[in-house]
């Protein structure tokens, strides 16, 4: 294990001394070109061109161009195929609870929440299981959109389904717990109604 290390070290580092060879050469002769393609005096000095040409000259600035350019390329990784390294993820917590307004109790709940698309494992709440939490893994902190699903029931009418959503945005920062509430809570909802809109909040 140790020589294929030390070999794969090996590897690494001569393929960074290849590249680092190829910039400093790619650059030296764009800058020779160059020169040559603007100091007559310094073309005239140099045996193998000292009757360049204007025309000449010209050639030279237009081909110091492609060796600048793989230079700079060599320079910034161009060829490497590297990609930036991935934010660190989000972990969170999606919670939530029965609710109850004046005489009515919610009696069991199912919802589904997404974030950024990422499903949450669903919600199902009942008596016996009043409150409910998820522990969440998201690819990395920032803003999010949300959307949630699902349905209510309550004691008013313990054998209709009320709808539930919402959507919208938020911002997930990482070891924050968020829950599901109730948009309104000033009365009961009811299934021959409108669906009640839920929003997910930073706890």
């Amino acid at each position: 294990m140790n020589a294929l290390s030390l070999i794969a070290n090996s590897m690494l580092l001569g393929s960074s001394l290849l590249d680092t060879s190829l910039e400093v050469l790619s650059f030296a002769l764009g800058a020779v070109l160059l020169l040559v393609a603007l100091f007559r005096s310094i073309s005239l000095k140099i045996g193998a061109i000292a009757n360049a040409s204007k025309r000449m000259r010209v050639l030279a600035g237009i081909l110091s161009i492609p060796f600048f350019l793989l230079a700079l390329a060599l320079h910034f990784d161009v060829f490497s195929g590297k990609e930036p390294p991935p934010a660190d993820p989000a972990k969170i917590v999606v919670v939530a609870g029965l609710g109850n307004v004046d005489d009515a109790q919610e009696i069991a709940t199912q919802l589904q929440v997404y974030i950024g698309g990422h499903p949450v494992p669903k919600l199902s709440l009942d008596l016996e299981t009043p409150s409910l939490s998820h522990d969440v893994n998201l690819p990395g902190p920032g803003d999010y959109s949300y959307s949630i699903e699902g349905y209510s029931v309550w004691s008013t009418d313990p054998n209709s389904k009320v709808l539930v959503q919402g959507s919208g945005d938020i911002i997930i920062r990482d070891g924050v717990t968020y829950a599901v509430t109730w948009d309104r809570m000033d009365e009961a909802p009811s299934a021959a109604g409108q669906p009640w809109t839920v929003r997910l909040r930073e706890n």
